[in-house]
């Protein structure tokens, strides 16, 4: 008895060690490469100041690049933040970084991103396709923050508007007074909704409200962000 036992231990750890490797294996899913077209499309490869209009809305005012070997790592220059998922979120706080042609962020590699016939090609634990064929009519944040950045990095510079910090607001609103919540969804009416929801979350007593809400989409009809501007004064 006491030498079945003592063969018993390695096997039961052996048994262990499958059970968890074969978990951490289902928990990022292993895709092929299947043509991606990130690397080719690649716009920013340099550190560079202009910035798209919704980049601008985030704070962003310049983003960093840094070349190391096969990879690129992207860090946004931001001047202040933004509202999201109930969080003031900042930009740069977040490292990107583009390796073996998928963006992911650093720290947090359970999803990726890249470009697949001209269209967004996501990887989680749970999903790995494309835009088109997401099921889900919301995005958590981190998703939503790499299909913005992907976006980015992959947009031509003549399509990035020229801003600059000192803009004022018409309705008498400076820039370091503006504050926009973002609501991000697979399309705009799921962007909308999401977007009051957000609003509901914070308290914005002392801020009023500039304009009216406005929606874009980054890829076709599909990845709608929905933002509401506030001028928040002491």
């Amino acid at each position: 008895m006491k030498k079945q036992y003592r063969y018993s231990i390695p096997i039961l750890i052996l048994g262990l060690a499958m059970i968890a490797v074969s978990c951490i294996k289902e928990e990022i899913p292993i895709v092929q490469d299947l043509g991606f077209e990130l690397n080719s499309k690649l716009q920013v490869q340099e550190s560079t100041d202009l910035v798209s209009d919704l980049l601008f809305k985030m704070g962003v005012s310049g983003i960093n690049v840094e070349k190391l070997n096969d990879q690129y790592k992207f860090n946004c220059i931001t001047v202040k933040g933004f509202f999201l998922n109930g969080r003031y979120e900042n930009l740069s706080d977040y490292d990107f970084i583009l390796k073996d042609g998928l963006l992911s962020i650093d720290g947090k590699h359970k999803q990726k991103i890249t470009v697949l016939n001209d269209q967004p090609f996501m990887i989680s634990k749970d999903y790995a396709g494309s835009i088109e064929e997401f099921n889900k009519t919301v995005f958590d944040s981190e998703i939503g923050l790499l299909l913005i950045f992907l976006k980015e990095i992959t947009l031509t510079n003549k399509l990035k508007g020229n801003n600059h910090i000192e803009i004022i607001d018409p309705k008498g609103c400076s820039f370091w007074d503006t504050y926009y919540v973002f609501g991000l969804g697979f399309n705009s009416s799921a962007s909308e909704s999401t977007l009051d929801s957000e609003i509901e979350r914070y308290d914005l007593s002392n801020c009023s409200a500039i304009g009216n809400a406005s929606t874009s989409c980054l890829w076709g009809s599909h990845g709608c962000v929905s933002s509401q501007a506030y001028c928040c004064q002491d």
